[in-house]
């Protein structure tokens, strides 16, 4: 379980395949490792990884074909910057929100506009995923605890994506700018998406009570 406070840029120095997967080197600023154990979980840009081969700045991670159809990793390349956060602890401060580290797929950049201090963020998202973006909810875009301020079932004509795709909007603090990788992110990039679990269990317990007719 994670908050979607982003503590670290990972940097990706190789990306090797494997049989139907793949496994990432990343190097992390000082400290970050810090009391990271082998085998214990760190989120990479919002997907749930099990830190293997740790040195004092350096971790390997093993991704499963699951997680390359689910996820933006089946096109990332070393020189990629990633947002890094470790497991939530007992009595840890939760200052976002409740992040599984189980994406749920990949959406897309449609804008990233600048309005002085502040970025404001639009993003499409896959029609799965739309029953779970709520206007003042909480979503995490490449790990990264985020409030929704719009949706839209539709994408507006001004832009590109998917067909039956929808569109979300954020605004975006500079600190998280600069913090996080969004700092690297431009119009049609893709980034992972992860649903408020909570949202998650209500939509399910109102589609079954609609399939039982209640």
């Amino acid at each position: 379980m994670f908050t979607g406070l982003i503590q670290a840029l990972g940097h990706v120095d190789q990306v090797t395949g494997l049989e139907g997967g793949l496994e990432m080197t990343i190097s992390c600023p000082d400290g970050f490792l810090s009391g990271v154990n082998e085998g214990d979980s760190i989120a990479i840009n919002g997907a749930c990884g099990t830190a293997l081969g740790i040195t004092s700045h350096v971790f390997n991670v093993k991704w499963l074909p699951e997680t390359l159809a689910k996820t933006t990793f089946d096109e990332i390349e070393p020189g990629a910057r990633v947002n890094l956060e470790k497991s939530l602890k007992v009595g840890d401060a939760l200052g976002g929100h409740y992040v599984t580290g189980h994406v749920d797929g990949a959406g897309m950049v449609l804008d990233w506009q600048h309005a002085g201090e502040f970025g404001e963020l639009i993003i499409a998202a896959p029609e799965a995923l739309l029953p779970y973006l709520v206007e003042k909810g909480s979503v995490a875009i490449d790990g990264i605890s985020l409030t929704v301020v719009g949706v839209l079932d539709t994408v507006n004509e001004r832009f590109d994506a998917p067909q039956g795709w929808g569109q979300f909007t954020c605004f975006i603090i500079p600190h998280t700018r600069d913090s996080t990788s969004l700092g690297f992110k431009n119009g049609g990039d893709r980034v992972n998406l992860e649903g408020d679990i909570l949202g998650k269990y209500v939509a399910r317990q109102l589609s079954r009570t609609t399939s039982k007719g209640g």
